[in-house]
This record gives C-alpha cells, sequence and structure tokens, in this order.
C-alpha cells in the first residue's frame, strides 16, 4: 500500500512547451501546410531539405492541431522537423538509407510494399507535437478526436479482403512491342485507346477505371488509365491536371456510404484521397454514394462498395485487382506488374442513371513514361471524351 501510495502521485496539470511555438514565424500559403507530392513507389524519397518536404505528408494533420491549439502551423511543423532527428538521426531515414534498405530487400526477393524510413519517422515526430501540445494544455482530447479521421491510415474492412487476380481480356497489358523503343511508344498513345474496355463479358458497363501497369524491362515503361462517367450533354476531353474523379478524403469503408464527396453534384465516381497509408488498396473508386442514395439504392451487405436496387438486385460495385507489386524493379524481361479499381453498372443500373440524368459520357486518360539509358525520360498524356 505504502508502495501505490507513492506511485500515484498527481500528474503536472501542464507542461512547457518548447520555445520554437513562441516564434513567430511567416506562415506558408497554404494554412495545412505545403502538400509534397509522394514519389513513385519504386523509387525513394528525394533528399528533403525543408521542413514541410520532410515531415510530409502529416503536415495537414499538424496545421489541423495547430488550428486548435492556438500556434503556428509552421510552428508545428518546424517543431516536428526537430523531433524527426531527435527520434532518429537523419542518415537512417534519408533517401540514401532507404536505397539501402530496398537494395537489401531486393537482395532477399523481398520486393514488397515497405513504409518508407522517412514517413515512418514522421509520423512519430507528428504525433509527439500534437502529444506536446495536448500535455501543454493548449488542446483538448475532443479536439485530438475531430481530426483523428486524417489519421486514418488503415481500414479494418480492405485489411480483410484480398484484390482479385487480373483479368486480361478486360485490363490488356502494356502494348509496347518488342522490338520498340519505350520513348517512341510513349508519344503513341492515340492509337492505343483500345485498351480502355467499356463492356465486361457478363454485360455490366466500366463506369470507371484507375489503373497502373508497369513493364519490368529497361526503361520501366509504365501506364496510367484513368476512366470516369459524367453526367452531362456535352463534354470535352479532360487536360492533363483536370482531376477526374469526385474526392473523399480519409473515409474507411464502413464510413463511405454515408460520407458527403466533394463536387457531389457533377460526379458519378468518387476517389479516397489519403495522405499516408497502411493498408493495400485504400486510395479507391467507388460510385458516388450521394448519387445512389438519391436513386433509392440501398448498400449491400457484401461486395466491395456494392450498392442493390429496391429489388435487392446489385446495381454499381467496385472491383478491385492486382498482378505482382510494384516494388519489383528492372530487368525482368516480358513481365508486367499492376493494380487497379474498376467500377461496373448492371445494364439496368446504367438505364436507371440515363432515365434519371439524361446523357452519360466517358472521359478517359492515358498518361505513359519509359526512359532510355541515352535519351533520358519521356512521358506523354492524351486524353478523349465519348458517348456513354
Amino acid at each position: 500500500m505504502e508502495l501505490a501510495g507513492e506511485l500515484l502521485v498527481a500528474a503536472p496539470e501542464s507542461r512547457p512547451l518548447p520555445a520554437i511555438y513562441e516564434l513567430v514565424l511567416p506562415e506558408r500559403a497554404s494554412p495545412l501546410g505545403v502538400l509534397v507530392p509522394a514519389p513513385p513507389q519504386d523509387e525513394p524519397v528525394p533528399q528533403f531539405g525543408s521542413a514541410e518536404e520532410r515531415i510530409a505528408p502529416f503536415g495537414d494533420y499538424l496545421g489541423e492541431v495547430a488550428r486548435r491549439a492556438g500556434v503556428g502551423t509552421r510552428n508545428a511543423i518546424e517543431r516536428a522537423a526537430q523531433l524527426m532527428e531527435e527520434i532518429l538521426p537523419a542518415d537512417q531515414w534519408s533517401g540514401d538509407a532507404e536505397r539501402q534498405l530496398r537494395s537489401v530487400l531486393s537482395t532477399a526477393w523481398l520486393e514488397l510494399p515497405f513504409i518508407r524510413p522517412r514517413a515512418s519517422v514522421a509520423r512519430r515526430a507528428a504525433f509527439y507535437a500534437a502529444a506536446e501540445l495536448a500535455d501543454a494544455g493548449r488542446v483538448e482530447r475532443a479536439d485530438l478526436e475531430e481530426v483523428e479521421w486524417l489519421c486514418a491510415f488503415y481500414d479494418e474492412e480492405l485489411e480483410g479482403l484480398r484484390p482479385l487476380r487480373r483479368d486480361p481480356g478486360l485490363i490488356p497489358p502494356i502494348t509496347l512491342g518488342a522490338t520498340q523503343r519505350p520513348l517512341e511508344w510513349v508519344t503513341l498513345i492515340d492509337a492505343d485507346f483500345g485498351v480502355l474496355q467499356g463492356q465486361r463479358e457478363d454485360g455490366r458497363v466500366v463506369l470507371a477505371e484507375w489503373t497502373t501497369l508497369k513493364t519490368l524491362d529497361w526503361g520501366s515503361p509504365s501506364e496510367l488509365r484513368e476512366v470516369t462517367a459524367r453526367a452531362r450533354a456535352q463534354v470535352s476531353p479532360p487536360s492533363h491536371e483536370e482531376q477526374l474523379f469526385g474526392r473523399v478524403r480519409h473515409t474507411r469503408v464502413v464510413d463511405y456510404a454515408g460520407r458527403q464527396p466533394e463536387h457531389a453534384h457533377e460526379q458519378l465516381i468518387v476517389q479516397n484521397y489519403v495522405w499516408a497509408d497502411d493498408t493495400l488498396g485504400v486510395r479507391w473508386i467507388a460510385f458516388n454514394p450521394m448519387g445512389a442514395l438519391s436513386l433509392g439504392w440501398r448498400p449491400a451487405n457484401a461486395g466491395l462498395f456494392r450498392w442493390n436496387d429496391s429489388n435487392g438486385e446489385p446495381t454499381v460495385e467496385t472491383v478491385w485487382w492486382q498482378d505482382g507489386t510494384a516494388e519489383r524493379r528492372p530487368p525482368h524481361l516480358h513481365e508486367e506488374v499492376g493494380y487497379g479499381w474498376l467500377v461496373v453498372a448492371s445494364a439496368a443500373a446504367l438505364q436507371q442513371l440515363r432515365d434519371r440524368l439524361g446523357s452519360l459520357h466517358r472521359l478517359e486518360r492515358i498518361t505513359r513514361k519509359a526512359r532510355e539509358q541515352d535519351e533520358g525520360q519521356g512521358e506523354d498524356v492524351r486524353s478523349r471524351a465519348r458517348a456513354l
């Protein structure tokens, strides 16, 4: 009892904040920090310099916590960047450290998805900074719970699912010929829009597609295929930068049916937008849940993002597939890896959409990249729009 009494010492009400939180630092243009584009999955992170780049992709989370705590976003980000080097020396999470890790894994034939060393340390630092603000009494537990959705790096439902095997009839391989130069192939997109299939063998229609493919030949030719459906009388081919899908942010499978997407009035398809993920497949695409509810459809008990009509018949659902891992590196001649999602609809569902919304169009875009040793890297994007 005496020992227990010694342990039950009241914790201090608050702890002092490090001085960096009180400094006057100029804010960036975005109130939620800087969105730093992620490098390709098969390439290590570059040698980032600024605090925003080092702490990415957790700047937005820190920005929300800082706003509720009444401190500057940049102050919180700079503090998190300091903490990264306190948690682990920089040479253990730098781009060179990731290259060394990739080399070790590749030697053991473990070319599988993994959490980048820098991202792992950045996450710990971001949470540590948030805890400092909480311990100082500057932010309440309820405030932290309010922004918890920004930390939806995992999805319990997806953890229990496995992607389907690739259907080569529906997802044709890259069209690069055996004797064709990769940089020449990059420029020949217009002749290959036929790889975007509009209908499955079972009669269901492909409303949307997000597919990424990569050959394992030298030069790593890769192709991103994007397709969406729009309810407009007239559409133009999408620009290279246009976001083809509506957006839901940090949405778990169990929350999808009740989530209000951005730009919901014009987007039939939405994509989950996350800054970091621990679960395979969290960047999915699916039918706009608000649109499904407006048609009288209800979430099905089975299937991935599947909806049923009033008679219990399936209308739309998402198909998730994978063929190998994107982390594999050349040379593995005449081999190809890829993964992606399709949103498919029954013929009856398509007719119901036409009856309610009028004209439907498919917007299609293909992006290709490749490199050659003497010529460097090449990239090209082509798009088109056509009636559905």
